[in-house]
Formats: structure tokens, C-alpha cells, sequence
């Protein structure tokens, strides 16, 4: 069984962020760019769950850059069921305690973030806390420490020679 991936974001000024969307190419993945407006959304969704219905015997991976996609990716995952794997890439501050407001925990209860996103990444182990402090369990939030900390030297960084072999998601 075949594994096709998306890499899901909202289009902004800031988005996709370069290291994502490099990431994402590297794993021949297929661009998803979506409006911020949730109805605009759901149309892209059923646009998304019709081409892929088509496709026998497969499985899609949603590499989601952003949850402002969550309405996309809950309509997707709604009717997909097994058939989908989602993995959000958490590089900010989402889960941020101070930031975690009402407003957030009803939209992530709308559009049912717990049910939805199957697997986080995130660059430091503060953030993996932070989302298993949101309900989470640990074995669905995977740390992937920015190049930085895992295997170049100050001076590496100083003279901007990057270790090529490094993978890295964030900035």
C-alpha cells in the first residue's frame, strides 16, 4: 500500500515557512495551500476527499504546517478515517500556556484537534510539554531539536557551514 503525503498550510505573508515547505519537498510531498477562511475550507476539503477517493489501495499523509488548516484537515479526517495520518509540525507557540486561551481551546473543540491530529513534531522538549499538557499523549509528540543543538559547533554556525546531513524542522 502506498503512502501519498500533502503538505497542508494556509497561505500568508509568513507561510510556507522555507525549512518547512524544503522538508516537505523532500518527501516528494504535494502542496495543499489553503484560505484561512474555514468555509473556504471545506470546499477545498471535499475538492481534496473526491480526487483522493478515486485513488485505490492508498493512504495519505497530511504534513499540517499550520492549525489554521484544522478546519481543512477535520473535514478530511472526518470521512478518510483510517485511510489518513496527520502530523502537525509545532515550531511556535501554539500550546503556549499564557496564549492558551478560551478562544483556542473552543476552536480546537470545534473542529476536534484531539481526534484529528494524530502526531506532533516539535523543536524542544518545552513545547512537547506543553502539548501533552493539552491532553495529549507523549508517544504522539516527537521532538526534532533544531541543526543548532543536535550536531554543529559555534564555530560551524559562526562561519555559516551547515552540517548537510542534519535533518531539521523549524527555525
Amino acid at each position: 500500500m502506498e503512502i501519498k503525503s500533502y503538505f497542508v498550510y494556509v497561505k500568508t505573508p509568513l507561510s510556507p515557512h522555507f525549512v518547512h515547505k524544503s522538508w516537505a519537498d523532500s518527501l516528494n510531498s504535494e502542496d495543499i495551500k489553503l484560505f484561512l477562511n474555514p468555509t473556504l475550507q471545506y470546499e477545498s476539503a471535499k475538492n481534496f476527499i473526491k480526487n483522493f477517493k478515486e485513488l485505490k489501495n492508498e493512504k495519505a499523509l497530511l504534513i499540517v504546517e499550520s492549525l489554521y488548516a484544522l478546519p481543512f484537515v477535520y473535514f478530511v479526517k472526518r470521512t478518510l478515517k483510517d485511510r489518513l495520518i496527520t502530523v502537525s509540525i509545532i515550531a511556535d507557540t501554539t500550546f503556549y500556556p499564557p496564549k492558551f486561551n478560551i478562544i483556542r481551546k473552543m476552536y480546537f473543540e470545534l473542529f476536534k484537534l484531539k481526534h484529528t491530529i494524530d502526531y506532533f513534531i516539535a523543536v524542544s522538549k518545552t513545547i512537547k510539554s506543553w502539548i501533552i499538557d493539552s491532553g495529549f499523549q507523549e508517544d504522539q509528540v516527537f521532538v526534532n531539536h533544531p541543526f543548532s543543538i543536535l550536531e554543529t559547533k559555534k564555530v560551524e554556525i559562526k562561519n555559516k557551514e551547515i552540517n548537510k546531513s542534519v535533518s531539521f524542522i523549524g527555525n
